[in-house]
C-alpha cells in the first residue's frame, strides 16, 4: 500500500488534513465471452437478471479478513471482488465472484503458477492487473502492460477457451489516462500484429487529481504529458463531484466506440468517496453520492455508445469502494465509504443504505435450464452406461439444492425414474457457471429409450418458467455392439407466440403470484407481474384506467396524455393506500413510435425519436406533491426495435411513461395506457 502526502505547495485551503492518499484504487469486470482476437462476443449470456447483481463490493483483505467475516447476507449485494485470486471462491448468498492476476507475476512460469487455478475455475472472470497505469499499484509502462496482458490472456484462453479476460482498470477516465489505453493498444498491435483481445473492459471512477502532490500521479512512461493531468483541487468537494462522475463514464463509452470496442461490457470494479470527514465528505454527503450515483449506473443508456446487449446501458457491472477498508481515524489514516466496520465487522449506516436500496431491487427467481443431455455408451445390455446433463441457472438468485433426475420415459406421463443425481449445494444466478451431473444406468435390453433429465430445487417455486427444467434424447441399445448408445438430444419446445388475453385483477397470496395484462386501442400491452411472496396476506390487485381529476395541478400535468393506467392494491373490498410489495414486480410497458415524439420535448420527431428512447422512463405519481417521480423504479431492459420497456418497482400507484426527462414533470407527462 503506498501513502502519498499532500504537497504544501498545492492551491488548496485549508492544507489538507489527510494525508495518507488512495490506498489501493482496486479493480473488476464483467460479462460476455467473445474469440480471441479482439471481435465482438455473441452476447450468449446477456444481460442480469436481478438489478442487484449488477451492484457489487471491493473487499479489502488488509488485517488478514475474508469475505466470510463479513454478514454480507444483510447487504444484497450480487458480487464481489478482492483483489485477488481463490481457488474455491466463496459466493456467500450466491454472490459471484471476479478473479484477479497482478502484473507481478512471471509470465513465463503460468503453468505452474495458475494451471491448476484455472482448471479449477472453468469460466471465470479474469482481470488482469490492478490500476496498471498508477505507481504503487499495478503501474507499467504501457509497452510492458500490453506484453504482460498478451502473455497472460494467451495462457487463460488456450486453458480454458470459457474463461473471460478483462484488461485491468484506469484509475480514471481523463484525457491522460485514455491517452496510457491509446498507447497500451498502439504497443500490443505493434508487437503483436493484431488488435487488443479482450472479453470485457474494466474502469475505476474516481474524481482525484493527477498533476498534484496527492490523488492518482501521471501513469508510467508519460512523464512528457504532465501537463495534461488533472492539477490540484481548487476545493476538495471536487472529489465528490456527480456530474464529473457522469462524464467520466460517457467519456470512457465513446473512447470504447471510437476504438471498435463498443460490442464489449463494462465494469466499473472501483469506485467511490475516499476522502474523509474533516474535508466535507461527512456520512449524508457519502450516501447521497452513492445512492445517486446507483440511480446512473443501473438506468442509464445511450443508444449511440452504449453496450448494445444490455440494452445500450453505460456500465453492466458497478463495485463500491469498500466492503470494509479501514475507517480514517487514529492510529490508521484509512479510507472514507466503507460498508462495515474492519475490527468490529458490524455494518454501517452507509452499509445500511447500501443494504436498503439493493434489497429494493432483488428479484428473488430462480431460472434453472437444462442446456445439454448426453449418454456415454460403456458397453452392451446390463452393463452400465453414463448419462450425463448440464444446467445453468438464469434467475436473479441462486438456486438451492439443486438435483438432476434421470426417467425411462416422461416424468408426466407414466415415466420411471431411473435415479437422481447428487444435490448441487448451490446454483449461481450466472449463465457462464455450468453445473455437470451424471447417473450411471444399466440398461437391462437392447432396443430405443427415450431418456429425460429434470431438476428439482429446494426453492424451485420461484423458478418462473418450468418449461426449460427437462431435456430429452433417445438412446440406442444395440445387442452385440459395444458403442451401445447414440445420444439424440431433442430441444425444448419454443412457447406459442398467442398472445394471453387480457386480466386486468388477480388475487395472489403470500408463496403464489399472478400477472395482469390489458391492452389498448392500438395493439399496445401493459403487463404486471407480481412475483411470490410479495405479500404477506391475501390481496387482490387491479390494473385499471385512472379516473380523470378534476383539479387544475392535474389537468396540466395531462395537458400531452393522451393515454394511464393505476395499479391498485386491494383487500376486503378496500383500497390499500400507498402499497408496497415485499419483493419488486415487473412491469412491461409497449408504446408506439408516434408516443415517443408525442411524450418528448419540441423538436423531436418520428425519425429522431430514438435517441429520445434511452430516456424513457416510467414515473409514478406522487399525489402528496403532485409530481411524477422515477424513485424507487429501475430499468431492467429496453427494446427499441419492438418499442418495448420493463422495469420493476415496489410501489403501485398511478403510472405514466416519459420520454425525454422533462424540466418540470407536471408538464410534460406521458402517461401510457389504457383507454
Amino acid at each position: 500500500m503506498q501513502r502519498l502526502r499532500a504537497s504544501r505547495s498545492q492551491p488548496l485551503q485549508p492544507r489538507p488534513i489527510w494525508l495518507t492518499v488512495l490506498p489501493l484504487l482496486f479493480v473488476l469486470l464483467i460479462a460476455g465471452s467473445h474469440p480471441v482476437e479482439a471481435e465482438a462476443g455473441s452476447g450468449q449470456c446477456t444481460g442480469y437478471p436481478s438489478p442487484h447483481l449488477r451492484m457489487g463490493v471491493n473487499v479489502a483483505k488488509e488485517g488478514g479478513v475474508s469475505i466470510d467475516d463479513y454478514d454480507v447476507t444483510e447487504l444484497y449485494a450480487g458480487w464481489y471482488h478482492d483483489y485477488n485470486q481463490q481457488m474455491a471462491p466463496a459466493h456467500p448468498v450466491g454472490m459471484l465472484y471476479h478473479q484477479m492476476l497482478r502484473t507481478h507475476i512471471d509470465t513465463s512460469r503460468l503453468d505452474a503458477l495458475i494451471g491448476d487455478l484455472v482448471d479449477a475455475n472453468p469460466g471465470a472472470v479474469w482481470v488482469l492487473g490492478n490500476e496498471p497505469d498508477r505507481p504503487g499499484q499495478d503501474g507499467m509502462i504501457p509497452e510492458d502492460y500490453a506484453a504482460f496482458y498478451h502473455d497472460t490472456y494467451t495462457f487463460l484462453k488456450a486453458r480454458d477457451p470459457t474463461s473471460r479476460v478483462a484488461i485491468g482498470a484506469i484509475v480514471q477516465a481523463t484525457p491522460l489516462r485514455l491517452r496510457y489505453l491509446d498507447m497500451v493498444l498502439a504497443a500490443y498491435e505493434e508487437q503483436y500484429g493484431v488488435p487488443l483481445p479482450t472479453d470485457m473492459w474494466t474502469l475505476h471512477g474516481f474524481n482525484l487529481p493527477e498533476n498534484c502532490g496527492w490523488g492518482a500521479d501521471i501513469p508510467p512512461g508519460m512523464e512528457e504529458f504532465r501537463a495534461e493531468g488533472v492539477p490540484c483541487f481548487t476545493r476538495y468537494s471536487e472529489h465528490g463531484n456527480l456530474e464529473t462522475f457522469k462524464a467520466r463514464i460517457r467519456a470512457f463509452r465513446g473512447w470504447m466506440l471510437d476504438n471498435g470496442y463498443r460490442d464489449y461490457p463494462l465494469n466499473l470494479s472501483e469506485y467511490g468517496i475516499l476522502l474523509p470527514p474533516p474535508h466535507g465528505f461527512t456520512y449524508p454527503v457519502v450516501s447521497k453520492y452513492m445512492l445517486a450515483s446507483f440511480d446512473f449506473l443501473l438506468n442509464t443508456t445511450d443508444s449511440a455508445s452504449g453496450y448494445p446487449a444490455d440494452s445500450n446501458r453505460l456500465v453492466q457491472q458497478f463495485a463500491w469502494f469498500s466492503l470494509n477498508y479501514y475507517a480514517y481515524g487514529e492510529p490508521i489514516s484509512g479510507l472514507n465509504g466503507n460498508l462495515y466496520n474492519h475490527d468490529s465487522r458490524q455494518i454501517q449506516p452507509l452499509g445500511q443504505d447500501f443494504a436498503a436500496y439493493a434489497e429494493k431491487r432483488v428479484l428473488s427467481t430462480i431460472d434453472l435450464q437444462v442446456t445439454a443431455l448426453d449418454a456415454v455408451p460403456q458397453a452392451n445390455p446390463g452393463l452400465p452406461m453414463t448419462l450425463q446433463g448440464t444446467f445453468i441457472n438464469r434467475g436473479g438468485i441462486a438456486a438451492t439444492n439443486v438435483a438432476m433426475r434421470f426417467w425411462d420415459g416422461n416424468p408426466t406421463d407414466g415415466g420411471q425414474l431411473l435415479g437422481t443425481a447428487p444435490a448441487k449445494p448451490q446454483v449461481l444466478p450466472d449463465c457462464y457457471h455450468q453445473y455437470t451431473s451424471e447417473f450411471t444406468w444399466s440398461p437391462t435390453a437392447s432396443g430405443s429409450y427415450t431418456i429425460y433429465a429434470d431438476l428439482t430445487a429446494d426453492n424451485l417455486a420461484r423458478d418462473q418458467e418450468l418449461s426449460n427444467n427437462q431435456q430429452q434424447l433417445t438412446v440406442l441399445v444395440n445387442e452385440g455392439i459395444a458403442v451401445t448408445a447414440t445420444p439424440q438430444p431433442t430441444p425444448v419446445p419454443t412457447a406459442t407466440a398467442t398472445p394471453l388475453p387480457d386480466q386486468t385483477d388477480i388475487t395472489v397470496g403470500p408463496t403464489t403470484g399472478g400477472t395482469l395484462r390489458r391492452t389498448d386501442q392500438n395493439g399496445n400491452r401493459v403487463t404486471v407481474q407480481i412475483l411470490g411472496d410479495s405479500v404477506t396476506e391475501s390481496t387482490t390487485f387491479r390494473l385499471q384506467t385512472s379516473e380523470e381529476e378534476t383539479d387544475s395541478a392535474s389537468q396540466a400535468a395531462r395537458q400531452f396524455a393522451s393515454q394511464e393506467f393505476t395499479v391498485v392494491a386491494e383487500r376486503a373490498g378496500t383500497i390499500i393506500e400507498d402499497f408496497v410489495l415485499q419483493n419488486p414486480a415487473i412491469l412491461t410497458i409497449e408504446y408506439d413510435d408516434k408516443d415517443v415524439v408525442y411524450s418528448s420535448h419540441v423538436g423531436v420527431t418520428e425519425q429522431n425519436a430514438t435517441t429520445v428512447e434511452d430516456d424513457m422512463t416510467l414515473y409514478v405519481y406522487n399525489s402528496a406533491t403532485r409530481t411524477w417521480q422515477s424513485d424507487g423504479i429501475t430499468l431492467l431492459d429496453r427494446d427499441v426495435d419492438a418499442n418495448q420497456l420493463r422495469v420493476i418497482t415496489e410501489a403501485l400507484g398511478r403510472f405514466g411513461l416519459y420520454g425525454s426527462t422533462p424540466t418540470d414533470v407536471n408538464i410534460l407527462f406521458l402517461p401510457v395506457l389504457m383507454k
